[in-house]
């Protein structure tokens, strides 16, 4: 299948010199996490939510060129894979589609409609990430810190019973930002009236949130992500306490591991693993590689070193070593905890953040 087949045509753009908070009340309307920048018929950028909610203490005359990204390009004719593998790759929630001028666009959740049926066997904890919680009396600041840290644009709010009674996303974070003055629509304020980063979580908790079972079909939370245009649906157990978070990213980084192939070996020594927890640690090593694969340079050899450091009283502690071998050179991280999986991830997120730190240096 083609992108030319699956792109939506009726593109909506804004221009570089169009003030921040103009763009954000299109965005907000539209229903858009991204738009395009096109000056003279160019396209010259793109612009996202997440990255604007990352970067609140813009000014009011804030323009959209302070803030947009050159994003990577699709050709109509290529094949809808190509647009799986870029979306999975940089993170981006939406693609331009480029034939000399900008001719359609395409999104993540134009591909999940495509690739829906891949889902079929999979229940919502199969690909589900575990994530923070957040309290009511948390400030606004520690939300947008752990969104960033973790990735993700949603997190769940909990009562002191540890039950689900909300959620904060990005967008929340946004609307609290943007003050309308007497007139004016939401998203349509002439600039911040606050900086809200020490109010309370309680001040943008939002209750119209959908949620699904650890162990429902996966079909059922793709299907209510689609039909409610969410980014993000939050797992619960049978009492009602939030234990993951189902997001776009995650489902299409799904479908590139499935559909793609990995060609770089994995080697485990130490720790002696059973079958069924070795394929868990390839799969968790995967789906944190295929998401950073920008940032890597001809991947050559991944090595992981498990130790248990000592046993009392049934809960152990392991020590995770992981070496990556690039072309021209080798990089290392350590990484203790209580959890194999855990552990191991945690790792993965610290060498992200050393190979993203690196990435930007260049």
């Amino acid at each position: 299948m083609k992108i030319s087949q699956v792109m939506s045509k009726n593109v909506l753009s804004v221009a570089p010199e169009l003030e921040v908070r103009k763009a954000v009340s299109i965005m907000k309307q539209e229903h858009f996490k991204e738009l395009p920048v096109i000056d003279k018929g160019k396209l010259v950028g793109l612009i996202n939510l997440y990255d604007i909610s990352m970067l609140p203490n813009y000014s009011s005359v804030s323009k959209v060129k302070s803030v947009m990204i050159k994003p990577p390009e699709l050709n109509p004719s290529a094949d809808v894979f190509e647009a799986l593998k870029l979306i999975s790759e940089t993170g981006i929630q939406g693609l331009p589609v480029v034939k000399g001028a900008v001719v359609g666009f395409v999104s993540d959740y134009d591909l999940l409609k495509v690739y829906a049926d891949e889902f079929k066997n999979l229940v919502s904890s199969d690909v589900m990430k575990k994530i923070p919680a957040l309290r009511s009396a948390d400030p606004v600041g520690k939300a947008t810190r752990l969104m960033d840290y973790a990735k993700v644009d949603m997190l769940p709010v909990i009562d002191e019973s540890g039950n689900l009674i909300g959620v904060v996303t990005h967008d929340d974070v946004l609307n609290f930002f943007f003050v309308p003055s007497e007139g004016e629509k939401q998203g349509e304020a002439r600039g911040l009236a606050h900086n809200p980063l020490s109010s309370e979580v309680s001040g943008v908790i939002n209750t119209n949130y959908k949620a699904v079972l650890i162990d429902d079909k996966l079909t059922k939370a793709v299907k209510l992500m689609l039909d409610s245009h969410l980014t993000s649906i939050i797992v619960v157990d049978s009492l009602n306490k939030p234990v993951g978070l189902i997001d776009r990213k995650e489902l299409i980084s799904y479908l590139y591991n499935k559909l793609s192939s990995w060609d770089t070996m994995i080697h485990f020594s130490g720790l002696k693993l059973d079958y069924l927890t070795k394929q868990l640690m390839i799969k968790i090593i995967i789906n944190h590689f295929d998401k950073i694969k920008y940032l890597v340079s001809e991947l050559k050899d991944f090595k992981v070193y498990l130790k248990g450091v000592h046993d009392h009283a049934g809960v152990h502690n392991f020590e995770v070593k992981i070496t990556v071998a690039q072309k021209g050179r080798t990089l290392r991280m350590k990484k203790n905890g209580y959890s194999l999986r855990e552990t191991l991830d945690d790792a993965l997120d610290d060498l992200e953040r050393l190979l993203a730190k690196e990435y930007r240096k260049r």
